[in-house]
């Protein structure tokens, strides 16, 4: 177990150190001013204890033993499910009054609970902000034998990330999950999701990994809609399609401006660029969860333990090959507004071009008609001059 460190000290450079290692991203990625909440499967009504700072570590003492005591398997009891949610805004300086996570005692005792006993891990886990999904395997001392299996991940939207750990004893299927999020509002809805379907989560507690996915796909599509939104409304404010919004007049005024037309386009392209990764990652997300659900019956199966059910794993494996299919399907929907605003953009600026070279003819035009002005006023004046101003060798 990881020996707790003597102090907690945020520092200005968003730098925290356990154990001798810096951490930089934990005061970004794990809110330092936050509240932290306890779902228990035993009681999935009480979804709203909210812990102080001695409240959490005396919660995570009482829960250690049970959790990686293997007696489930023989007494047929289902596996314990221990979810630990941490939600803050540590960008807005907003104190909720339970600094959770500025103790590193929390922290240790977490990650700890999480499966990562290795400063190697625990560092890797904690300083990453890439979005990624990997998988930690412990063994039983120096032997060869698999104890738990951890998922670490970090999905991503845009600044609202969650933040996870989900570690599944191999033996009695006992589960701890650690998640943090930026806003209340995915926690709640990843909490109520396990309070509805608290059964799969008896069966199999790698459901959680379907219910972030779930939250991560309905994120997703809100914010490939707004694109699509964006893009549709431009093509109606130009005529580039048979009109199927009501737009404002205000709206539409703005939209038809060429210039502020083009700088709309320009921003919804950035976001598109940015969910082409978004999405790309949702792909790796759902087959790093089925792998690890795969590996760890594998790893029950060599050990000697009764198997998961086939019509058990194989309504997970087709839960997470829903939203599997369901990140495809977005992915292609960008790739064909991606497509539709790169046609958008050249046709602006070809509108901007023909603008500018017609009012670049107008000016060609008037100078033309300038200097034969200029020229007529000059041989007049000459014509007209008495022979005597005029300077003859």
């Amino acid at each position: 177990m990881l020996s707790p460190p003597k102090a907690w000290h945020p520092r200005t450079s968003h730098e925290s150190e356990v154990e001798g290692q810096k951490f930089r991203a934990a005061s970004s990625l794990i809110p330092v001013f936050a509240e932290a909440r306890l779902w228990n499967s035993r009681n999935p009504t009480i979804d709203d204890l909210v812990l102080t700072n001695e409240e959490l570590e005396k919660v995570l003492s009482d829960q250690e033993s049970p959790l990686e005591n293997g007696t489930n398997e023989t007494l047929g009891k289902p596996p314990k499910f221990i979810l630990i949610s941490v939600f803050g805004e540590p960008e807005s300086g907003k104190e909720t009054g339970h600094e959770l996570l500025a103790r590193t005692k929390c922290l240790s005792k977490i990650l700890h609970l999480a499966g990562l006993r290795d400063q190697r891990h625990v560092s890797r886990f904690i300083n990453n902000k890439i979005p990624c999904t990997y998988s930690h395997v412990e063994y039983e001392g120096d032997g060869e034998t698999p104890v738990c299996l951890t998922i670490l991940f970090l999905c991503p939207k845009r600044s609202n990330n969650i933040l996870g750990a989900v570690r599944v004893d191999i033996e009695s299927r006992n589960c701890f999950a650690f998640v943090s999020s930026r806003f209340e509002v995915d926690n709640q809805d990843i909490i109520s999701r396990c309070r509805r379907n608290v059964d799969l989560l008896r069966i199999n507690p790698l459901y959680l990994l379907v219910f972030i996915y779930e939250n991560r796909i309905q994120r997703w599509t809100d914010w490939f809609e707004e694109s699509w939104q964006s893009i549709v409304e431009a093509e109606t404010a130009t005529n580039m399609i048979l009109p199927q919004w009501r737009l404002s007049k205000k709206q539409l005024n703005t939209i038809s401006d060429s210039d502020r037309l083009l700088t709309q386009l320009h921003k919804t392209h950035i976001e598109l660029s940015n969910s082409h990764g978004v999405i790309s990652y949702g792909h790796a997300f759902g087959d790093a969860c089925n792998k690890a659900a795969i590996q760890i019956e594998e790893y029950r199966k060599s050990l000697g333990y009764t198997p998961l059910p086939t019509r058990d794993l194989r309504s997970l494996e087709e839960d997470l090959n829903m939203m599997h299919s369901q990140s495809g399907s977005i992915k292609s929907r960008l790739a064909a507004l991606s497509s539709r605003l790169s046609g958008m953009i050249n046709v602006s600026f070809n509108l901007i071009a023909k603008r500018d070279s017609k009012v670049n003819v107008a000016i060609a035009k008037l100078q033309a008609r300038e200097s034969r002005t200029v020229k007529g006023i000059s041989i007049l004046t000459f014509s007209l001059l008495p022979a005597t101003f005029l300077a003859v060798r």
